[in-house]
């Protein structure tokens, strides 16, 4: 049998013990977790938009999660978590738009002990704030005793547990017995198609020195170093990657567009250069903008409050550094749009190299 058709199968199983043990503890719980989340937008079109209120996990550990965040004044809004360890990322969805945010808890969701904070975007495009968390529990009040009856339903999770496995094993034995019996052999099912959308993922952010075996960070090796790619034809330029230190998270660096050119075209005219120092929950950013927005003061003046403005040029070097961490942008190439109603104010295509260490 196909060695990967065989490990797939056995991820299954394990998935499912997994799984039907994990059903048995929860239902066993003492107590139940919550999260008291704060909101703030600092900077933006939103300054000021201030929003509190609890999402309740119960007792729900898994590192991803898709709930509810109810404000103080009742209202709901959809909200969804990712954990890695400490780590944390979640999109808040309100009235006026999307929030993303990201930081570090002083324990995981496991423990339900802590607080926490870090920096968030949004609802709307230019919007720069903070959060705050803070991990509280209380007990799971027990659930009454259920008489024991003929009629009682069978749960689902009932049923998975005891037949999906027995599926399981059954495909797992068929397969081979199939490929001994049938005059043909089986076509691959398993096999993975990147699609169009990875492939530009790929372009417009390349990792480097991929082959290099040698620790990050050692060596006088940086600790992330990346190839960005802008061009004319990315509506929705919004790239970022995780900073690790000796597999550890330490923060994330990105690049998106500061502003655009034409709200029909989007094509940018500025682009905004961010580094989050997960261990000292702050964000720094500059913005690398083009020819006609830095000549233009009431522009140069709006991009100023999310960071120093910088004339975008082909060998120039830009530095953003925290307690923890520095990152220096390398410009390799910028390229202005020569259809645009203004001279060089439209990008057509940047490349920079961007290189984080950890400040020692």
């Amino acid at each position: 049998m196909n060695k990967s058709v065989g490990t797939f199968l056995l991820t299954i199983c394990i998935f499912l013990l997994t799984s039907c043990t994990r059903t048995v503890s929860l239902s066993d719980n003492s107590k139940i977790c919550n999260l008291k989340l704060q909101v703030f937008v600092r900077q933006g079109p939103s300054a000021n938009l201030a929003v509190s209120g609890q999402v309740a996990f119960g007792s729900n550990p898994w590192t991803s999660f898709k709930g509810d965040f109810v404000e103080e004044n009742g209202l709901s809004h959809p909200i969804s978590f990712y954990f890695d360890g400490q780590a944390v990322h979640f999109i808040l969805d309100i009235e006026q738009g999307r929030i993303f945010g990201t930081g570090v808890m002083e324990n995981g969701i496991s423990t339900c002990d802590g607080n926490g904070g870090g920096t968030l975007s949004g609802p709307v495009l230019g919007d720069l704030g903070d959060w705050r968390g803070e991990w509280v529990s209380q007990a799971n009040p027990t659930m009454p005793v259920q008489p024991d009856t003929n009629d009682q339903p069978i749960s689902l999770s009932f049923l998975l547990c005891i037949y999906l496995p027995i599926a399981v094993v059954v495909l797992f034995l068929a397969i081979p017995l199939f490929r001994i019996l049938a005059p043909y052999k089986l076509l691959n099912p398993f096999k993975t198609i990147r699609s169009p959308k990875n492939q530009a993922s790929n372009v417009a952010l390349r990792k480097l020195n991929q082959g290099i075996k040698s620790e990050p960070g050692k060596s006088g090796r940086p600790l992330a170093e990346y190839l960005v790619t802008y061009t004319a034809d990315d509506k929705f330029f919004d790239l970022s990657f995780e900073i690790e230190k000796s597999s550890h998270y330490v923060g994330e660096c990105g690049i998106t567009t500061a502003k655009a050119s034409d709200m029909n075209s989007k094509q940018a005219a500025a682009l905004e250069i961010w580094l989050f120092d997960a261990r000292d929950a702050q964000t720094v950013s500059k913005i690398l903008a083009g020819d006609f927005c830095f000549r233009r003061e009431n522009l140069r003046s709006e991009l100023g409050q999310k960071g120093q403005v910088i004339l975008i040029q082909p060998g120039e070097t830009v530095t953003l550094e925290t307690r923890e961490i520095r990152a220096q942008a390398n410009i390799l190439q910028v390229e202005y749009e020569a259809n645009s109603p203004n001279p060089q104010s439209a990008f057509k295509k940047v490349a920079i190299k961007i290189e984080v260490w950890a400040n020692i």
